[in-house]
C-alpha cells in the first residue's frame, strides 16, 4: 500500500512540474496545485488499476479472514445450554 501511495504521489508531483514550466500556471499557485490534482488523479486512475486492485484483494482476504475467526470464536464459546435453548425456542 506504501508503493501505491508513493506512485500516486510521484504521479502528482510530475504534473505539478510538468504544469510548472506554463508561465501563466507559475504565478498562480491555486489553479496549478488544482489543475496537477485533477490530472494526476486520471492518469492514476488508469495506469495504477493493477496495483488498486492487488491492494483490494489483499484487504477482502484479510477482511474475510476477520469474519471467518470472529464466526469460530463465537462458535466455540456457545455453551450445551445455549444449544438446549435454541432447540426450546424452535
Amino acid at each position: 500500500m506504501v508503493r501505491y501511495s508513493l506512485l500516486r504521489l510521484l504521479i502528482f508531483f510530475a504534473f505539478l512540474l510538468l504544469l510548472w514550466f506554463i508561465p501563466w500556471m507559475r504565478h498562480n499557485p491555486i489553479p496549478l496545485v488544482i489543475a496537477a490534482g485533477a490530472l494526476s488523479m486520471v492518469t492514476s486512475y488508469f495506469a495504477l488499476a493493477q496495483q488498486r486492485n492487488q491492494i483490494a484483494g489483499r484487504l477482502a482476504e484479510r477482511v474475510e479472514a476477520r469474519q471467518f475467526a470472529r464466526e469460530e470464536r463465537d462458535r466455540l464459546a456457545r455453551t450445551d445450554e445455549d444449544d438446549e435453548d435454541d432447540e426450546d425456542e424452535g
